[in-house]
């Protein structure tokens, strides 16, 4: 039995990935924004944490003491122009998703270091390596996380903890609709925009994952996987993205792009 912290667990992939593990007979310590949102939720302990907030942080890790596992899964979309998005909503996404997951990280870093196979998993997203219209802004936080977080796997290596990044393509949860988003009725924004709305809206009903099949694969990944690093896809979307980017030039990728955005004709 392991000892797992998961961040965001209010809803989607972290509520799922919480009781995923439980029902594995893992003892999850499951932390949301709003504890009223988690008080429900059938696990070894539930705690208010704010991941912007050293004191929570602090506070919470001197609470809980030693963990094995670590899924940082807390963070907040933002979809927009960059020309239109405020200054203070960039701030605020890497306040939570880059600064907020670091927060947490490096304060169970002395746990998950003398654990023998300490595991910290980030959910990450396809957005991060292969970016299109309007994802600028979130998709450079979870580029900014992904490379902190090989980074750390050097550095962890040699203590047999491990560093897994999960990216779930579209996920039926929620989050699409609570993100940001920011639009003009300036051009060429207001056509980029309806573009990318229709792209999203047709994939988000062929091809979601939904949280708990993300959250099987986060809890197998932790049972199964071995190697100091690994990165990982969920869903046929995020497989083919990264796959059509990876086997791409830059002018080559940029036609495909345009090419399921606008309409043929």
């Amino acid at each position: 039995m392991s000892r797992v912290l998961i961040t965001g667990c209010g809803s989607g992939i972290g509520r799922a990935a919480a009781l995923e593990f439980t029902r594995r007979g893992h003892e999850v310590i499951a932390t949301a924004r709003e504890v009223d949102s988690i008080a429900d939720l059938e696990v070894a302990e539930r705690h208010q944490l704010d991941v912007t907030s050293d004191e929570q942080v602090a506070a919470l890790v001197s609470r809980i003491g030693d963990v094995d596992v670590l899924v940082n899964n807390a963070g907040v979309g933002l979809h927009g122009p960059l020309e239109v998005v405020p200054m203070e909503a960039i701030e605020n996404l890497y306040d939570i998703n880059v600064l907020g997951t670091i927060r947490i990280t490096k304060a169970l870093l002395p746990s998950l270091r003398t654990r023998g196979k300490g595991t910290v998993f980030f959910v990450s997203s396809p957005a991060g390596r292969a970016t299109r219209p309007l994802t600028g802004s979130y998709g450079s936080t979870k580029a900014a996380v992904d490379l902190i977080m090989e980074s750390l796997s050097f550095e962890l290596e040699d203590t047999g903890a491990r560093v897994v990044l999960v990216a779930p393509g579209a996920v039926a949860s929620g989050f699409g609709e609570r993100r940001s988003t920011y639009s003009s009725d300036v051009e060429p924004y207001r056509t980029i925009t309806e573009q990318w709305v229709r792209r999203r809206s047709a994939s988000h009903t062929s091809h979601a994952s939904t949280p708990e099949e993300v959250a099987t694969v986060i809890a197998d990944l932790h049972e199964r996987e071995t190697r100091p690093f690994s990165r990982h896809t969920v869903g046929e979307e995020a497989a083919a993205l990264l796959d059509q980017r990876a086997e791409c030039d830059d002018d080559t990728y940029r036609e495909r792009v345009w090419a399921g955005l606008r309409p043929q004709g």
